[in-house]
């Protein structure tokens, strides 16, 4: 099990589990070699599921300058509708793993290779995040 949901339940004060976890059905596995992933603030929701998937299941290295933006709470129950054509949503659920520990949400998926900003990279005259992942797996692959 990767994470499963806990919703808030107003009439009970407290959060409630959700019915079903989410799980990854493995299938055929196409390319067995190492895996990384590149991780940024900018990474929100299910990017962020994605990228924990990855990396939680020791399948995959994340790599960036930061964690990711630590936003993966369910909205499904959060849906309204305001005046004027407006509407809103808000997270009113959390994911939880196997233990019952909040995962993701408020502390983003951190990086296993954390890249220094550069006034370079910052300026885009690079792309060092990337060039650290090529360089992490290279090493792997000798």
């Amino acid at each position: 099990m990767l994470w499963s949901r806990e919703s808030y339940n107003e009439l009970l004060g407290e959060f409630e589990l959700g019915e079903f976890p989410a799980r990854i059905k493995p299938g055929e596995i196409f390319y067995e070699g190492p895996i990384a992933v590149l991780i940024s603030p900018s990474c929100i929701s299910a990017c962020e599921g994605f990228a924990y998937a990855l990396t939680s299941t020791g399948r995959a290295i994340a790599v960036g300058t930061a964690g990711t933006a630590g936003a993966f709470g369910d909205v499904g129950f959060g849906q309204y509708t305001m005046p004027g054509d407006w509407s809103m949503q808000f997270p009113t659920g959390r994911p939880i793993d196997a233990e019952g520990n909040v995962v993701i949400e408020g502390m983003g998926v951190q990086p296993d290779i954390r890249v220094p900003k550069t006034l370079e990279s910052v300026l885009g005259l690079g792309d060092p995040v990337l060039e650290a992942a090529i360089q992490a797996l290279a090493e792997q692959l000798q």
